[in-house]
């Protein structure tokens, strides 16, 4: 038997022997298209559908819809806490068009004030901190050739940008560190990049870090607040956008609860398999990241390059603490809540509600620098903030964390790519696999791993399924 034919016969029976174990199982029902993942990229997706008539069922893992965004409860102060992701700028079109439909209010974020940092020990305000000209002309030459280069990356194919051969066998540490005349501005670009990515730059690659500034317009977009990235919030949390796409839905059109086991598939029908039974569908979307989709067995087995994709696909935790007091009273002493330090407490914003009250700070945290017990981790962070915000941070009436990696059904919130994923897998990242297409804000096209790009690429998927219907 030849090689080609024999690996036919192979994928025929493999899928013959799934449906016919399937076919013992209860079907529970039968809808045009399945959707897996109620975060907001798969609502999305359904929303779409269901505009255009089209039968749908959204299928969830975890018992809420959200995905990536959750609001989490504070138990004493009554906020709202975005446990996940929660910002979003003036050129997210998608979104803010979203929230006014869905009557979700946002505010902008709090950004007056001076800032503080922490480093070996000695505190720094204001104007303290403050680079010296060599480096703050280091630091705009860099940032402008990272602009220009990332311009020449396609959106659609970033893998045929002119250079992708080589700016993707490249970490993007080794050329910051080839590139870069200073030590400060050195510093100071490490520390943007993990604050986008979550990843130190030895770990992520070149060519991908570009496309992720491609996608959402430059790098200063991406690291400011004002006309930048984190402007905004919503006064009801982000959850909350995903919690009212589904009450439009309604409870019939979605099932919580029930991670997909199988999807299995044949010229004319997909069959997801779930632990109450089998559900029929004409077309598939998979709204999740490539990581996370990897859990799912696929029968036919997928085609090798989607495979390898998401075994490959590098993801970071992502670490959110939020420390509550009755007010901002950093405010007060002309300090805007906004910090970066070097004890493991990376990173420092006031993220309070809208009307000031209470006062919230969130730290975004380096797991790896903080102690495994969660009393003294709390005890390490508090102290770090009386060191940058004095005695009134020595008593927070609530400690709130987040650690996506023990989240069960996610692999990790951001996606620093390593080398050679992208020029070699990248192009199995959208084009469906049969019936089965493929969202996500990982597969967004303009800003890719954002809520804006979760949206895009559901609303984008259901297009390419509305049309094969």
């Amino acid at each position: 038997m030849k090689r080609r034919t024999f690996i036919k016969a192979a994928a025929a029976a493999t899928a013959s022997f799934s449906l016919t174990h399937l076919s013992a199982c209860k079907l529970s029902s039968k809808v045009d298209v399945v959707v897996i993942g109620a975060g907001l990229s798969g609502l999305s997706a359904a929303r779409e559908l269901v505009k255009n008539d089209v039968s749908v069922l959204v299928v969830e893992a975890r018992s809420r819809v959200g995905g990536r965004t959750y609001n989490q409860p504070a138990n004493t102060s009554g906020a709202i806490i975005d446990g996940g992701g929660q910002w979003i700028g003036p050129t997210q079109s998608e979104i803010l068009a979203l929230a006014q439909e869905l009557e979700i209010t946002i505010f902008d974020t709090w950004n007056e004030g001076e800032a503080v940092g922490l480093f070996e020990g000695q505190r720094l305000v204001g104007a303290e901190l403050d680079s010296d000209p060599e480096t703050v002309e280091d630091l705009e030459r860099v940032i402008t050739l990272i602009n220009e280069m990332a311009a020449t990356v396609p959106l659609q194919t970033p893998w045929d940008a002119v250079n992708a051969n080589s700016w993707d066998a490249q970490y993007l540490g080794d050329w910051l560190d080839a590139n870069v005349q200073t030590q400060g501005a050195r510093d100071e670009l490490e520390a943007g990049v993990a604050s986008i990515l979550d990843a130190p730059s030895s770990q992520i690659s070149l060519l991908w870090f570009l496309f992720y500034v491609r996608s959402a317009g430059s790098y200063q977009i991406l690291q400011s607040v004002e006309g930048g990235a984190q402007q905004y919030r919503f006064v009801e949390g982000a959850q909350q956008i995903s919690i009212r796409m589904a009450q439009e839905l309604g409870k019939r059109r979605i099932i919580l609860g029930e991670p997909v086991q199988q999807v299995a598939s044949n010229q004319k029908h997909v069959y997801i398999q779930l632990n109450s039974g089998i559900v029929e569908a004409k077309q598939v979307i998979v709204a999740m990241m490539p990581a996370d989709a990897e859990k799912i067995t696929f029968s036919p087995p997928l085609p090798q390059a989607r495979s390898s994709l998401q075994k490959n696909w590098a993801t970071s935790s992502g670490f959110k603490i939020h420390i509550v007091y009755p007010s901002a009273f950093w405010r007060e002493a002309g300090l805007s809540g906004q910090a970066t330090t070097d004890t493991g407490a990376s990173s420092v914003f006031d993220n309070s509600p809208a009307s000031g009250t209470p006062g919230i700070l969130i730290v975004f945290a380096e797991a790896g620098q903080l102690p495994n017990d969660k009393v003294q981790r709390m005890q390490q962070v508090v102290g770090t903030l009386v060191q940058l915000f004095g005695n009134e941070a020595a008593t927070p009436v609530e400690y709130i964390e987040m650690d996506w990696a023990k989240e069960t059904f996610t692999e990790g919130c951001e996606s620093p790519l390593g080398i050679n994923v992208l020029t070699r897998y990248g192009h199995a990242l959208r084009p469906p696999a049969g019936h089965i297409h493929w969202a996500g804000t990982e597969a967004a096209l303009v800003w890719n791993g954002y809520m804006e790009g979760a949206i895009r690429a559901g609303k984008q998927a259901a297009v390419n399924v509305i049309a094969g219907l």
